[in-house]
């Protein structure tokens, strides 16, 4: 069996135009020999949507777009702009005749209004076809150069989902990179005016403007400060919408994969300084559980340390793993 694990955005469209990013769905699917499970309950779509315009109705119907038709996911209640909906994979293969392959999932719809909808892009049409063949030859290639080390199924589909990303990055940094230029003096106007304060940074995309040796005791003013060990150790809580804060080539981060099952499970990442022999450092954390197996994982994707209450980690324990940055 292949557990499939991705995180996709939500654009939200008017009469066509995309207007910003209005929240995300975490998807966990189960597919054996290319195709996805029945009788599965624990394998589900998690749709969380955000930052609505101020006229969004009170509830919405989403839908995922198939190859094989539409299906219904069930209706989404929204309250000040934000709402949550569960799809199950069994309550969608119940609408289903015949198989359904993961590959023949376009998007998820969820109609807002007259014109305006949240669309959530999973696979293009004309790659659906060949996106299950495509990712079996790449999972078959790492599994023959990492066989002996790592024999287990699910550290050979992480090591071949990152193999597909690193071919979708380059256009989702370009991207990414325009959308920074054209929000930037959206930035400087709203700390001139001194008008960023905890959240106003969500949704927006465009590096923060240094602020000299203080910028780390703005950062401590705009996001919420915790203490997640009980003892001492203070982080700030961020989300992957407040990347701008980091050095602008650090944005990639928002594409890892690892980063984003954390953040997806537990709902928070954190940021925090280290002064170590004079230097300061920076370090993103997301949340997990320290397993051999799990740190391998995330040694893949950059990750180089975990903290937690206690040291030395256990097997077991709760805590982040972490990977430096800039900010």
């Amino acid at each position: 069996m292949l557990f499939i694990r991705e995180i996709k955005y939500f654009d939200f469209m008017d009469k066509g135009a995309k207007i910003g990013h209005v929240g995300h769905a975490g998807i966990e699917l189960w597919e054996q020999d290319g195709l996805l499970i029945r009788g599965e309950d624990e394998g589900e779509i998690h749709i969380r949507l955000c930052n609505l315009p101020g006229n969004a109705p009170g509830k919405a119907q989403a839908e995922l777009v198939t190859t094989k038709g539409t299906l219904d996911m069930g209706v989404i209640k929204l309250s000040k702009g934000s709402g949550i909906l569960v799809c199950g994979q069994e309550q969608l293969m119940r609408q289903i005749e015949g198989n359904l392959a993961y590959a023949d999932i376009l998007n998820i719809r969820i109609v807002l209004g007259e014109e305006k909808e949240a669309i959530c892009r999973i696979h293009e049409q004309n790659e659906a076809e060949k996106k299950v063949e495509e990712k079996a030859e790449i999972a078959i290639e790492v599994a023959n150069r990492i066989e002996e080390e790592l024999p287990d199924g699910e550290l050979i589909y992480w090591q071949a989902r990152s193999v597909i990303e690193e071919q979708e990055l380059a256009k989702d940094v370009k991207k990414h990179s325009q959308d920074t230029e054209k929000n930037q003096n959206v930035q400087e106007s709203a700390l001139e005016e001194g008008a960023i304060e905890s959240g106003a940074l969500e949704n927006r995309t465009g590096e923060v403007p240094l602020m000299g040796e203080d910028k780390w005791s703005h950062l401590c003013n705009i996001y919420p400060r915790i203490r997640p060990f009980t003892d001492e150790r203070e982080y700030l809580q961020i989300g992957p919408e407040d990347f701008v804060l980091l050095n602008s080539k650090y944005y990639p981060l928002i594409n890892n994969s690892f980063m984003l099952h954390g953040y997806y499970h537990y709902g928070r990442l954190i940021l925090t300084r280290v002064i170590k022999r004079g230097q300061t450092l920076y370090y993103l954390g997301t949340p997990g559980v320290f397993l051999e197996r799990e740190k391998q994982v995330a040694v893949m994707y950059g990750f180089e340390s975990f903290e937690c209450a206690g040291e030395p980690a256990a097997e077991g324990d709760f805590g982040y793993y972490m990977i430096q940055v800039e900010i």
